[in-house]
């Protein structure tokens, strides 16, 4: 079977030699035929021959070398047609003698020839062109810059691809505070682990206020900004000191509860009301003594006129330092 398949594929390999070898043969012929016509034409003038004359033996010469090419094309075309015939018949032959056989050799002889030959051998040389000019890569272009690109869909994409174009690819970036895989925030452990950072801060901010003493003594820098930035530590510290403050009113109210469920009566759940009324009881007690507790009752009593459009009576705001003291 593989030596059939090669002499018919050297039988294809001849035939197209023959083809191009005829092609070459009428080209020659026709350019020594115009060789021909030229240098009788240069005889006919030294000759002086008669006009007349000249012209019917031109006349002649022009019909038989008509005749003569139009006789080569046709051999050139019969000669064409039989050989692609024949060679049509092989390949008809071939694909009925694969049919009959039997699947698994049909696969070895594949395996033999290789694919590019077997190929070549069951389908001819033709259509295997024509595939390959299908198949051949197409470049994709825009009509429109506006336009979106047009991709191949052979051409395999990868994982990491750039979706957005304007996004740039790489590892992201974790993290730990607000990742899962690094389990649950221990508010407890932070603190603990990171409680030198609050004796850092105190340090910071002695400079940051003898900066400012010099700054206000001497002239020059930029005083807002550093008093800015004061007031900016001062806010934290004080927000610090009142989320503390929850979290300690909080606690109590769960070890009451807990202390309460032990000796058999059912936990006490606060409102939010409640608690904030606990949460103030707990900054009065601490803001007693001297005028701070003065200064923080102004200070709310003017955020609520404020809020509420109306002053608030100073007599009011008297009743709420004794109450708060007592």
């Amino acid at each position: 079977m593989v030596i059939h398949v090669i002499d018919m594929l050297n039988r294809n390999k001849q035939r197209l030699d023959n083809e191009a070898s005829k092609r070459g043969r009428y080209q020659i012929s026709y350019v020594s035929k115009l060789e021909k016509n030229i240098l009788e034409d240069g005889d006919s003038d030294k000759n002086q021959k008669p006009l007349k004359d000249v012209d019917e033996s031109s006349d002649e010469e022009k019909l038989e070398y008509v005749k003569h090419e139009e006789h080569d094309k046709d051999s050139l075309v019969s000669d064409f047609n039989s050989e692609h015939c024949k060679a049509e018949l092989d390949i008809v032959q071939f694909r009925e003698e694969i049919a009959n056989v039997p699947l698994c050799k049909a696969k070895q002889l594949q395996e033999k020839l290789g694919q590019k030959l077997f190929d070549k051998a069951f389908f001819g040389e033709s259509s295997i062109c024509s595939s390959s000019k299908q198949t051949a890569r197409r470049t994709f272009t825009r009509e429109n810059s506006k336009r979106p690109r047009e991709v191949s869909s052979k051409i395999p994409v990868s994982k990491f691809r750039n979706v957005f174009q304007n996004e740039k690819l790489g590892r992201p970036i974790l993290d730990p505070r607000f990742d899962d895989r690094c389990g649950e925030f221990n508010d407890y452990i932070y603190h603990n682990n990171y409680d030198f950072l609050n004796d850092i801060r105190q340090q910071e901010k002695k400079i940051l206020i003898e900066e400012l003493k010099r700054v206000k003594r001497e002239g020059g820098g930029d005083l807002d900004h550093l008093k800015e930035t004061l007031k900016n530590m001062k806010n934290r510290e004080k927000t610090k000191e009142d989320v503390e403050r929850r979290k300690q009113v909080i606690r109590e109210i769960r070890h009451e509860n807990i202390e309460r469920m032990q000796k058999g009566l059912p936990p006490i759940y606060k409102t939010r009301a409640q608690i904030r009324q606990l949460l103030w009881e707990k900054k009065s007690e601490e803001l007693k003594g001297g005028k701070k507790l003065e200064k923080y009752l102004h200070r709310r009593a003017k955020k609520e006129s404020k809020r509420r459009g109306a002053n608030i009576s100073v007599g009011r705001i008297n009743e709420r330092i004794s109450d708060a003291s007592d």
